[in-house]
């Protein structure tokens, strides 16, 4: 299976100056499993000093296409989950979000 990952702007900007020989962390003689790729990156980003790891972004990316009102579908095809659940956790959760900024916009 193959997903997708979205690249915030910044992150997009710093990769473009790093030359694509140097990319090697995401390579390796073999297919990663997806906790050993998961624990490669959280190792890389540790000594980068920079926090995060593969599940964090994944539902940083998630949360926003949600929030970009993106159907469980939608979430579904971007980040290669094989049901709807996980993407609906998402969609209801920015919902109620819009729903109460709807009803504060109304003054309840």
């Amino acid at each position: 299976m193959s997903i997708r990952l979205d690249l915030v702007l910044e992150l997009a900007t710093e990769l473009a100056f790093v030359p694509s020989d140097r990319l090697s962390f995401l390579t390796q003689d073999r297919p990663y499993k997806p906790e050993t790729l998961g624990n490669s990156l959280r190792d890389q980003c540790t000594a980068a000093g920079v926090p995060g790891s593969a599940h964090g972004r994944r539902k940083a990316s998630a949360t926003r296409l949600a929030n970009d009102e993106a159907t469980p579908d939608e979430i579904r095809g971007f980040l290669g989950h094989k049901t709807n659940n996980q993407g609906s956790t998402y969609t209801e959760k920015a919902d109620r979000g819009r729903l109460a900024d709807k009803l504060d916009k109304k003054g309840g």
